[in-house]
């Protein structure tokens, strides 16, 4: 069994982390490793459709605040 050869503790997703924070792994194999376990720390985001009444516009106004 793959816990049995790896340890119970062994997680790929901090291990890919680790290769890719490593500084003698090409940039190329970095950007994938970072693409590739991105989806498991981050969720991807939804469109969504924001409309007022009837359809129509919403105006957004980001004050900076908060």
């Amino acid at each position: 069994m793959l816990a049995e050869k790896v340890g119970a503790d062994f997680d790929p997703v901090v291990e890919l982390a680790l290769l890719a924070q490593a500084p003698d792994t090409p940039v190329d194999l970095r950007a994938k490793v970072l693409a590739d376990i991105a989806p498991y720390v981050r969720p991807k985001l939804r469109n969504s459709e924001i409309s007022g009444p009837d359809g129509g516009i919403v105006l957004i106004v980001n004050t900076g605040i908060g």
